[in-house]
């Protein structure tokens, strides 16, 4: 599975993009719990002081360009994107962003 980053999460990890592994049935949450494993910068930005999950409120992640739940499966072969929250020029129309 393929995941993008945007900057400023790019910067922590040192590159663009990654490919990892997961196991059949793996979750969104857990692709985060494994990233902030792999690359421990990203703890700081992705997490708050308890180590719970930001998603939804400081950043962002899509599976194959439509906004994704901390609960929902992911399928071999899924782009995933991580992005912080930004405000202004942009809202969500049926799980998708438009300009």
């Amino acid at each position: 599975m393929q995941v993008l980053f945007a900057p400023p999460y790019n910067d922590a990890v040192g590159q663009r993009t990654v490919t990892v592994q997961l196991s059949e049935g793996a979750h969104v949450a857990g692709l985060l719990d494994l990233l902030v494993e792999m690359f421990p910068p990203l703890r700081q930005a992705l997490t708050d002081a308890l180590g719970r999950l930001l998603l939804g409120s400081e950043f962002f992640a899509t599976v194959d360009d439509k906004v994704a739940k901390a609960d929902q499966v992911l399928h071999e072969g899924s782009s995933v994107r991580l992005f912080p929250a930004i405000g202004g020029g942009a809202r969500i129309e049926s799980g998708r962003f438009t300009a």
